[in-house]
């Protein structure tokens, strides 16, 4: 006999870390390994606004995380497609907080769940730091990837509530 399948358990587990949003882009659940990530604590993320639980760095011009995780749940919303963003710089602040904020890149996977009925219910989010790669790519891979940036968050401004 086949032992019943802990979800929930696995979830926790798994060594990938995990977010799952509302439409809302409220924080219903996180794993181990995203709370290790973000180096943050489950009651600091679980029922916050994404954007209130993990602040953009104000002090940083040049990270456009907010914009670009934005405008990747927008197009998962309205396409009901994974999106997939490769190399996104959103710094996050250090345990303790007090506004110190590290340098971050991340690459992300989302995708909406579905109900048994067909109707959304979740994004999940995969997110994987991606550091040690940013700092020792070619620059010129950041310039190459600025104008699709740019595009992107002209076309989806205004389109999706970050407040």
């Amino acid at each position: 006999m086949t032992p019943e399948i802990d979800y929930a358990e696995l979830f926790e587990a798994t060594p990938s870390p995990y977010l799952v949003l509302g439409p809302d882009l409220v924080i219903a659940d996180v794993n181990a390994a995203y709370l290790q990530a973000v180096d943050r604590c489950r009651d600091e993320l679980i029922g916050n606004h994404l954007f209130d639980a993990l602040p953009a760095n104000p002090a940083d011009a040049r990270g456009d995380g907010r914009g670009s995780f934005g405008a990747s749940l927008h197009r998962v919303l309205v396409s009901g497609k994974p999106d997939i963003m490769a190399f996104v710089r959103h710094d996050t602040l250090k345990a303790g907080g007090l506004e110190d904020y590290g340098e971050r890149w991340w690459s992300s996977v989302s995708t909406t769940v579905l109900g048994r009925d067909g109707s959304f219910k979740w994004i999940i989010q995969r997110i994987e730091d991606v550091i040690d790669f940013a700092r020792y790519r070619p620059r010129s891979l950041f310039r190459a990837a600025a104008p699709r940036r740019g595009f992107q968050r002209a076309n989806h401004a205004g389109q999706l509530s970050v407040h």
